[in-house]
């Protein structure tokens, strides 16, 4: 299956695409240089903007109500609870400072529970700290220049030199499926991430090659 640009990526993705930790990532969204969202379905929002009162005090006028299926932005505080407690009921979302995002739920007490697991980070978000910041640029995996590709689930460094170890103590086998086959129990057997078979044979049908072809001619002069 080939990589696609996703809408968005799960926070698990980026941390692994930019080999940071979560404190890392929480320092950024703290300090306002990342945006956070969470994966909703049917929450309902309402918008308005924010005016100062004669009174002294900010008054909030409604202008929308929206039900949203997808992901909304979460308040660098809210983000933060989230990733430190796994899940915090927020009350509203991020938006600009004359603007306000409360969530609308009466029969929840107009809150609503954002788990660890619904954290993930816009495309465009992504790409643009990233071009903000080129040193994370430059840990992550991209299908062409233009950096469309989806960040790699698969432990490639490790595969090979799993991949190595066997032919060298193994020699090399007589097909390449026994190759792909090696390398998907390996990783199965392990807990990892298995790429299907036809991804890990387009990967290792370069070394396959270099290492059958000398096998061969080495093999038709034996027996010639």
């Amino acid at each position: 299956m080939p990589n696609l640009r996703k809408p968005f990526y799960h926070v698990d993705e980026v941390l692994e695409r930019w080999s940071i930790s979560e404190r890392d990532l929480m320092s950024f969204v703290l300090s306002g240089a990342l945006t956070v969202s969470a994966t909703v379905a049917g929450l309902r929002v309402t918008y308005g903007i924010c005016r100062p009162s004669a009174a002294g005090v900010t008054d909030r006028i409604a202008s929308s109500h929206r039900y949203i299926i997808g992901i909304v932005p979460l308040q660098g505080c809210d983000a933060w609870r989230v990733m430190r407690q796994g899940e915090f009921a927020i009350t509203a979302l991020q938006t600009p400072a004359d603007e306000f995002a409360m969530i609308d739920n009466p029969a929840g007490h107009n809150q609503h529970v954002v788990g660890k697991s619904d954290l993930v980070i816009s495309h465009e978000e992504l790409i643009c700290f990233e071009k903000a910041n080129p040193a994370l640029a430059g840990q992550a995996e991209a299908e062409d220049g233009n950096r469309r590709g989806a960040p790699s689930r698969y432990q490639w460094d490790d595969i090979w030199v799993e991949l190595c170890a066997m032919i060298f103590l193994d020699g090399l086998p007589e097909t390449q499926n026994e190759l792909v086959q090696h390398i998907a129990r390996w990783l199965e057997s392990r807990g990892k991430p298995v790429p299907d078979d036809s991804t890990i044979k387009k990967k290792i049908k370069p070394l396959w090659q270099r290492l059958r072809e000398p096998m061969e001619r080495h093999s038709a002069s034996h027996n010639a």
